[in-house]
């Protein structure tokens, strides 16, 4: 558990400014800000990350990205992240999840097999989540996700994009008292 404290761990890295990669890794108390135009501020590979009781997650492009697909190691960077109470996600895509598994990896007719059982999760039961474009985000060739939504909020605050946008193969749950705000 990292317990900032009230204070603020800030980064210019165009990457991530703090990577998870394995294990569980929980931050409350403050916040870890990306000011890069293209940087993570939480990354999550084969790791959990949890986000709870007063939590800023903040970038200007993504703010938590959750696993991630190259081609040639097909469900190896799967991820975890869990959004609690207190928590408050923002960047221009607020959540990435990322399927571990690539489009080529697609059955006929679009599915995944039986065998491919790694899955990039996210799991929102309070906070709020806001991106500029998505709150929440897949992507349409990264596939093999799990995303749950039974509280909080998930907000889209630009013009364009929405509260949430699923166009991989992955499993989409939302239910109990979530609120979606957006423009689609």
């Amino acid at each position: 558990t990292l317990d900032l404290g009230g204070h603020t761990f800030t980064s210019t890295n165009s990457s991530y400014a703090v990577a998870v990669i394995g294990g569980t890794f929980t931050v409350k108390n403050g916040t870890i800000s990306n000011t890069s135009k293209d940087g993570v501020a939480l990354y999550a590979q084969q790791a959990t990350v949890v986000v709870e009781n007063g939590a800023n997650i903040l970038s200007n492009a993504t703010a938590i990205q959750v696993g991630n697909c190259i081609k040639d190691k097909a469900g190896v960077y799967w991820g975890e992240a869990i959004v609690r109470q207190g928590a408050h996600v923002k960047g221009d895509a607020g959540v990435l999840v990322a399927g571990p598994y690539p489009v080529e990896s697609l059955q006929p007719g679009g599915t995944l097999s039986a065998e491919m059982s790694s899955r990039s999760k996210l799991t929102v039961t309070g906070g709020t989540i806001e991106g500029v474009s998505y709150g929440i985000t897949g992507n349409g060739t990264y596939h093999g996700t799990e995303i749950t939504v039974s509280g909080g909020t998930v907000r889209q605050s630009g013009a364009d994009g929405g509260a949430l946008y699923h166009p991989q193969n992955g499993v989409l749950n939302i239910s109990g008292n979530a609120v979606l705000e957006g423009a689609s």
